[in-house]
């Protein structure tokens, strides 16, 4: 019997005794009423559904469920007061039964929420896929180590009823329901699985309450003999295959080279840093102004790399002589500029902290690279700063007009600048506040029903941006092939069930309402960029047509008076004028940082 079964049975066994003790505690000469009785077991199981007392999750914190069930007991006391009268039950009564119930329902949940005898043995598990992967896999955990293969799931219709060594292949993925009791977990053992079938086999899974792993190369120059198994990661949930771009001409480009990464102890500038020192950069300068973050950075390359190969540096790009020592000191061929306030509602209350940062930070640290001779500046920008809607993609947009000012008058500085889509699982990105949310136990927030964004992993937003600084002749905006955007609150199902829960049943999904700043789709172009097609077939190139107008110049001068005097709705006056497709949102009052 499932947990489920088991709660209605406690819950319709406690009804009825409560109803019971309720009438003989309070109203003890009063004659039974079955009715009583049978009105209790139905409110009770109707309103306990209600307020989500049935779902598989049974504890998803520590008040959610008692508080579910202390509101679901006064709706259903209040219910049926309706019709006590007719049975001359008196509000004690009624009272007298429903706190037993409630307390009684609680403490059903609490025993059948503790870790229940599992079977003795390894997990029986499903495979998914019975070919090399999957034969290798029962290779290695036929025995009593790990989950114990016990029949194959192919969706190649030939190869159902063949064995091997014992394990035989049952039918298609689509088989896994009708295999209730005789597996405990799924393994998917399909190297190139596309996701679409990846998420089909998290649904399935999911409805069936199974674990799921994934067995194979988590790191495609692994031999086979080094598969293993693993989790499912949410980049593997993308509706269309990973970007994996040839890294020869990266290793041409760095070899030799100092490179400057600022933002260096972030997300993406942090594995900036590991990729340039992997593909053979000479020098590394992290900065960054977050010194736990350079900290934890420079304790990872020191178990891979010699001290003499990177240097950490503390500062902010919004400091003019501080750029301009450290450009003079290392004299950096590259600069990749990561270094930003990326998250919108935040900036929205701060626009004057955007501004210096985002526009004017890129200003200096571009002027600084001129001044030190370098030969390329890469800014990484966004698909908010088109048609911006927000603070923080108007200013990346105001940054992307900075350079094509400074490239115009100093061409000996190659700029480019390339577009990011949202980065799955960077840090204050939705994945980690699913994940998160999913852990308490819901609910999972969620903007907009149709909100919808470009996603690209870590690792293929890295590679877009060294293949920029390898592409680039100077004046380009490059952008990376994200296929379809995805749905944000598809997204949320997905993980939901990856995590092996149902959405809307066991975990709930609530939605907020678009934050200020936010658009339901963003853009990746204008329409008066140029596009034209690169050697890298994934990345398309927006050529500058024209250069930014000289008075971009003194509105950066304004801007940097504004936003030094903290008058928001000056910067925002000023931001609209610098970036006319910005559609500017009603003046706030501003925030410090």
């Amino acid at each position: 019997m499932g947990v489920i079964s088991l709660l209605l049975v406690w819950d319709g066994v406690s009804a009825i005794l409560s109803s019971v003790l309720g009438l003989y505690l309070a109203l003890p000469d009063f004659p039974y009423r079955w009715q009583y009785s049978l009105g209790t077991l139905l409110a009770a199981w109707v309103f306990f559904a209600l307020f989500g007392a049935y779902r598989r999750k049974l504890r998803p914190s520590i008040f959610a469920m008692p508080l579910r069930l202390v509101g679901a007991s006064l709706a259903a006391g209040f219910s049926l007061s309706l019709l006590s009268g007719e049975w001359g039950v008196t509000p004690a009564a009624l009272i007298l039964t429903f706190t037993p119930l409630c307390a009684l329902a609680l403490a059903g949940r609490i025993l059948l929420s503790k870790d229940r005898p599992q079977r003795q043995g390894p997990m029986r598990a499903a495979v998914y896929g019975a070919g090399e992967l999957g034969c290798l896999l029962v290779d290695r955990f036929g025995g009593m180590q790990g989950p114990r293969p016990v029949l194959f799931l192919d969706d190649d219709p030939a190869k159902k009823g063949t064995l091997y060594k014992g394990v035989r292949v049952v039918g298609g993925l689509e088989t896994l329901p009708r295999l209730a009791g005789k597996v405990d977990c799924l393994v998917v053992a399909i190297d190139q699985l596309s996701p679409r079938r990846l998420k089909k086999a998290i649904q399935l899974a999911a409805a069936q309450g199974l674990p799921l792993k994934r067995f194979g190369l988590f790191d495609q120059q692994e031999e086979m003999s080094a598969a293993r198994l693993g989790e499912i990661h949410p980049e593997d949930l993308l509706r269309r295959e990973a970007v994996a771009l040839d890294a020869t001409p990266l290793r041409a480009l760095l070899a030799g080279k100092t490179v400057l990464v600022t933002g260096g102890a972030g997300s993406i500038g942090s594995e900036l840093c590991r990729q340039t020192l992997q593909l053979g950069a000479d020098h590394l300068v992290a900065f960054d102004i977050s010194e736990n973050g350079l900290f934890q950075l420079g304790r990872e390359l020191s178990s891979l790399y010699p001290a003499d190969r990177y240097t950490l540096e503390v500062g902010s790009v919004r400091d003019k002589s501080r750029m301009n020592q450290l450009m003079e000191q290392y004299r950096p061929a590259i600069i990749l500029h990561a270094a930003a306030h990326k998250h919108v509602p935040m900036m929205e209350a701060c626009p004057s902290e955007a501004v210096k940062n985002n526009l004017l930070g890129t200003k200096t640290a571009a002027e600084a690279a001129i001044a030190a001779g370098a030969e390329l500046f890469v800014l990484i920008s966004t698909d908010k700063a088109v048609n911006p809607s927000s603070v923080m993609g108007a200013t990346k947009r105001g940054a992307e007009l900075c350079l094509q000012l400074l490239w115009g008058r100093h061409p000996a500085t190659r700029f480019c600048a390339v577009r990011f889509g949202n980065v799955l699982d960077s840090q204050g990105s939705v994945v980690p506040i699913f994940r998160e949310q999913i852990a308490r136990g819901g609910p999972v927030t969620v903007t907009h029903r149709e909100m919808r964004r470009y996603f690209m992993t870590i690792p293929e937003a890295v590679q877009l941006v060294l293949h920029a600084a390898a592409l680039s002749h100077g004046g380009e905006t490059f952008v990376l092939d994200m296929g379809e955007p995805v749905a944000i609150y598809d997204l949320a199902c997905d993980m939901i069930r990856l995590c092996g829960y149902r959405p809307h049943q066991d975990i709930e999904i609530q939605f907020t309402g678009p934050r200020p700043g936010e658009k339901l789709l963003e853009e990746l172009e204008l329409p008066e960029e140029e596009t034209h097609p690169t050697s890298c077939p994934r990345i398309t190139a927006f050529s500058w047509r024209e250069w930014a107008s000289p008075a971009a110049e003194g509105l950066f001068e304004k801007l940097k008076e504004a936003a030094s005097a903290g008058d928001g709705s000056q910067v925002l006056a000023l931001l609209h004028q610098l970036v006319p497709t910005y559609r500017c949102p009603p003046i706030q009052e501003e925030h410090t940082m």
